[in-house]
């Protein structure tokens, strides 16, 4: 009866011994998602500084579009004067087409920001000779 003892003994010896290597292999396993879980971590701290690069160029583009609209302002300020004279020679007393341009509204503080040349839906594109063409064509108009 002892050899049958020492023979279940030795079984559950083996069966501890495969618990084992299943609880290391699971070991292995968890350290495994522990370094693709770093790696993720590693993965989103890069796009985090991706984001930050990108609001620092945004940030730049704005300051960059900011001082553009303050140059375009002023250079529009101090050529008022001499747009204006250019209008008054170029324009009729009454224009012919959609509201009336005259040479009264060429003394306007607003002129400026009042004639919009649209393009339409599409963007304008220029050819090798400095021409800008566009399929859907309109003129300038006075916006009240």
């Amino acid at each position: 009866m002892s050899e049958w003892f020492d023979g279940v003994a030795e079984w559950f010896d083996g069966v501890a011994e495969w618990f084992d290597g299943v609880a290391e292999w699971f070991d292995g396993v968890a350290e495994w998602f522990d370094d693709v879980a770093e790696w993720f971590d590693g993965v989103a701290e890069w796009f985090d500084g991706v984001a930050e690069w990108f609001d620092g160029v945004a940030e730049s583009f704005y300051h960059v579009s900011e001082s553009f609209y303050h140059v375009s302002e002023w250079f529009r300020d101090v050529n008022k004067p001499l747009i204006n004279s250019f209008l008054l020679q170029i324009l009729p007393e009454q224009s012919l087409h959609g509201p009336h341009l005259t040479k009264k509204a060429a003394f306007s503080d607003d002129l400026l920001l009042n004639v919009a040349e649209p393009t339409g839906l599409e963007p304008a594109t220029s050819n090798v000779t400095g021409w800008r063409s566009n399929q859907l064509n309109y003129g300038s108009v006075l916006v009240p």
